[in-house]
């Protein structure tokens, strides 16, 4: 297992390789990179598991992640997931729960059609709020990472039936909690969409994008294993009480866990089997998305 828990980069007989190194580094299937040294084979080794993650250290620096998190967490619009029992926090809407019915493991919402127009409704509501919120401390964060995405390849918003996604996820986990092992894939929710057919294909797939804003002193790390289970698999892997996770108990030991400072960005493929340790001090505040990738090389993000 891979523990990046020390706030500096895996143990190098370099002893430059830290996480503020300039340019691009690369251990045990973690890359740290700065921004003008990502390229899209980069986005293409997350998917074909040549790379676990890619971190972007400091991408927001750390005082201007903090300011921000303190704005973020005054928004009164917070809501729980819809269709999960578990009382995560969150600000913005995301596509899973607009058609994933809740309890279930039917994917589509026997009021999808409602709830997607829902979606796609506030979509553009949250976006201003959320932006207007965080340029306080300069540009919204998200921004950012879309800026960074396009100056890589062909990055544009998800739209659906010609209406844009929301993308930029609040998400806030508080002390005691947790995300469960799971796996994120946009087929699994819109099995029948074009863009999910294009994402089944080989060579395209779906990332992971987090930007963090505020970590408690203990806790809340990043755990990934490399590997994916089939849904029945899942189910059978269960945890007691859960509607979407795995018990830990039951799975061998990640292949890394990874601690983020304030202000990293941290891409990873969001098809293997993935969750967040449990908060002890404090909150873990972050800002979420996705990104599809098609054969390609189209990306498209959305929450």
């Amino acid at each position: 297992m891979l523990d990046l828990t020390s706030g500096l980069g895996p143990e190098s007989n370099d002893d430059t390789f830290t996480r503020s190194t300039f340019g691009a580094r690369t251990k045990d299937g973690i890359k740290y990179a700065a921004p003008d040294a990502i390229r899209f084979s980069d986005i293409k080794d997350l998917l074909q598991g040549r790379l676990t993650a890619l971190i972007i250290p400091q991408f927001v620096e750390g005082g201007t992640a903090a300011s921000v998190a303190a704005e973020l967490e005054r928004i009164p619009l917070r809501s729980q997931y819809k269709n999960l029992r578990d009382p995560l926090l969150k600000i913005g809407n995301t596509l899973f729960e607009a058609v994933v019915e809740p309890g279930s493991d039917a994917r589509i919402s026997s009021s999808g059609a409602q709830a997607l127009q829902r979606y796609f409704e506030n979509a553009a509501m949250m976006r201003h709020l959320i932006r207007q919120t965080c340029e306080g401390g300069g540009d919204a964060p998200f921004d950012r990472a879309t800026e960074l995405l396009k100056s890589i390849g062909d990055a544009e918003i998800l739209t659906l039936a010609d209406r844009p996604a929301f993308a930029g996820l609040i998400r806030i986990l508080t002390n005691g909690q947790q995300i469960l092992p799971h796996q994120d894939y946009f087929g699994e929710d819109l099995p029948q969409n074009p863009f999910a057919l294009e994402l089944a294909r080989d060579g395209a797939g779906q990332l992971a994008g987090n930007i963090y804003l505020q970590m408690p002193s203990d806790g809340g790390e990043l755990v990934i294993w490399k590997r994916t289970f089939s849904p029945a698999e899942r189910r059978a892997l269960r945890a007691h009480g859960s509607d979407y996770g795995a018990d830990r108990a039951r799975l061998a030991q990640p292949d890394a866990v990874i601690r983020p400072d304030p202000g990293d960005l941290i891409l990873f493929n969001s098809e293997v089997l993935h969750g967040v340790e449990r908060v002890k001090g404090g909150n873990r505040v972050s800002i979420s998305f996705f990104i599809g990738v098609t054969a390609d090389g189209k990306m498209r993000y959305w929450s």
